[in-house]
């Protein structure tokens, strides 16, 4: 019986001890930290910082320690159909996304706490559904903020950059309260009610309208332009060459005369008779019937001469 009751007391001392030994150790695995939480309070640094456990196996006394993980890595917040109002009270629709992450731990843990119960109690488990409850407002109030200084047409027609870097700029102000830093704010989708989609696209036809009319205007000009820039180009290669055309004509002529001139020189009498005769050809033809006294007319005096030589 004896015997009983010792082992039954050494086994309870065991597991005893490996209860109290598995409640001394924690592990702190990739992309968290833990601080811990004695008696309600941290167990700060020398400078009064929560002391911060990074991956790995550590140790903490048991029943009075409580460990407290929050996440390092890059967390993401996507929010669908936010109704926001621009500086002309015409709504639109915003589709974004933010990237953040806990920049200290101690603010984040306390800031989200705190708001989150009326007494604020530090051994409770911290969710993040609580701090992105309170990033989406405050993105949600940055946005307001800066489509209510703008109006429509401001937001259509561009500076998409400026206002994205407004936004991170303001939504990290106010989330450094909660120790989180804002890495990018992004607008996936700007959407217009139905009520104003048709004016909206309209005045985004009309636009593009007015471009294309101008690049119209502009192109028939350059075409007008270079047509009369063609044309003028045509019409010196046409009289350059009735120029030079000309000039040869001339040249060739006077080329003729002078041969002309040569040849007819030497017998003056057969250049009349043949000039005679050519006249003769042009001015009587088979379809003519003339009735002409040759002798009163010095014109026809060869005939005269050819009558007379053959009476002889």
């Amino acid at each position: 019986m004896n015997n009983t009751n010792s082992a039954v007391t050494l086994l309870t001392i065991i597991l005893g001890f490996l209860m109290l030994l598995s409640s001394s150790i924690f592990i702190v695995t990739e992309g968290e930290v833990s601080m811990v939480l004695r008696i309600g309070k941290f167990i700060t640094e020398n400078d009064n910082s929560p002391v911060m456990y990074r991956p790995g196996l550590h140790f903490k006394a048991p029943i009075l320690d409580k460990v407290v993980k929050l996440s390092t890595k890059i967390q993401s917040i996507n929010e669908q159909a936010t109704r926001i109002l621009t500086k002309e009270q015409k709504p639109v629709e915003v589709d974004y996304f933010v990237k953040w992450k806990i920049v200290d731990f101690e603010k984040f843990y306390k800031a989200t706490i705190a708001a989150s119960s009326s007494r604020p109690d530090l051994s409770n488990a911290v969710e993040n559904q609580q701090a992105e409850y309170f990033l989406k407002n405050n993105v949600a109030d940055a946005l307001r903020s800066i489509f209510g200084a703008k109006n429509l047409h401001e937001i259509i027609s561009g500076g998409r950059d400026n206002i994205l870097h407004e936004l991170r700029d303001k939504s990290s102000e106010g989330a450094q309260t909660f120790g989180i830093q804002v890495i990018d704010v992004r607008i996936k989708k700007l959407d217009y009610p139905r009520e104003i989609s048709t004016s909206v696209y309209q005045r985004m036809r009309t636009k593009r309208q007015q471009v294309a009319n101008l690049y119209r205007a502009n192109g028939e000009f350059a075409a007008e332009k270079i047509r009369s820039n063609a044309d003028k180009e045509y019409r010196l290669i046409i009289a350059d060459a009735e120029k030079e055309a000309a000039k040869t004509v001339a040249l060739g002529e006077k080329q003729a005369s002078e041969i002309y001139d040569q040849a007819y020189s030497q017998s003056k009498e057969l250049y009349q008779l043949y000039r005679k005769l050519e006249s003769y050809k042009k001015s009587l033809s088979e379809k003519d019937l003339l009735l002409i006294d040759p002798k009163s007319y010095s014109f026809f005096n060869e005939f005269i001469k050819l009558e007379n030589k053959s009476s002889n």
